[in-house]
Formats: structure tokens, sequence, C-alpha cells
């Protein structure tokens, strides 16, 4: 698993708890993004679950 995953699996368990910061969240989830030069699949599965949450933006 490289950085960036390790970064976006850490993004996804914040996500799975009661309480969540998704604007602090959201910002991590940027600049993760900008090193992700592979466009990593987690990172994809990261996307859209932040616009789940927020509300179901595609």
């Amino acid at each position: 698993m490289g950085q960036v995953d390790k970064e976006y699996a850490e993004i996804l368990d914040e996500l799975k708890k009661e309480q969540i910061d998704l604007v602090s969240i959201s910002k991590r989830y940027r600049q993760i993004k900008i090193k992700d030069y592979l466009q990593s699949d987690l990172g994809k599965g990261v996307l859209k679950e932040i616009q789940n949450i927020r509300g179901g933006i595609d």
C-alpha cells in the first residue's frame, strides 16, 4: 500500500466515526489528492464517501 493509500485509509476511518469534521477531512483529502499522481482507486472511494455524506452530490 502506497503512502497516499495509507492517508486515504485514515480518512475513511475518520468518516466512519459518529462525530466528524467534514471541512477538515475535505481539506485533508484535497492535500492528499495533490500527491496522488496515479489516481488511486481508494482515493476515488474516499471522494464518493465525502460526497455521500454531503448529500449525495456526484
